[in-house]
């Protein structure tokens, strides 16, 4: 009988509804980033890193790990939200990405409950997500004292390509 752990998909084939999908840990300059992930990659063994490259909208340069759970990013240029976050916080963790099936009806229920969900414009350059088809995201604000977004996420098919 297989035990769960065997039973388990590949984590960088789930789609992580209802679940953390990743966290987002900010760093100051391409250098820091450069630095920390070289380190999760001969510390941890994490290989899978997509480079997003800079996303112009949101003046980020972006590295991901879909199979880690690690997204990581730094400012492009001053005056990019992020700059207020590591001016107060400093580098490391800034955010959860929840995932989630639907980000319009979880956007709903987040509103309906009091709360603000705002999706974010920016998406990733087209071809840049070799996996993903959709990849959308809200942001929540905090919960629990920790900066929250809302992620959507499906595995592109063979009619994505």
């Amino acid at each position: 009988m297989a035990t769960p752990r065997e039973q388990q998909v590949d984590s960088a084939d789930r789609l992580n509804v209802g679940r953390i999908d990743h966290i987002v840990l900010a760093y100051r300059d391409r250098e820091s980033l450069d630095r920390v992930r070289s380190q999760f990659s001969t510390l941890l063994g994490v290989d899978d890193w997509e480079e997003l490259g800079e996303i112009a909208e949101v003046r980020l340069h972006i590295w991901i790990s879909w199979r880690a759970g690690l997204e990581l990013i730094c400012p492009t240029s001053e005056g990019s939200f992020i700059d207020e976050h590591l001016a107060t916080h400093g580098e490391g963790f800034f955010s959860m990405v929840f995932g989630v099936a639907d980000l319009q009806s979880a956007m709903t229920r987040v509103t309906h409950h009091g709360g603000d969900a705002i999706a974010l414009l920016a998406t990733p350059p087209k071809g840049a997500l070799r996996r993903y088809a959709v990849t959308r995201e809200a942001v929540v604000g905090e919960i629990g004292g920790i900066h929250v977004l809302l992620g959507e996420f499906s595995l592109r098919t063979s009619e994505d390509t």
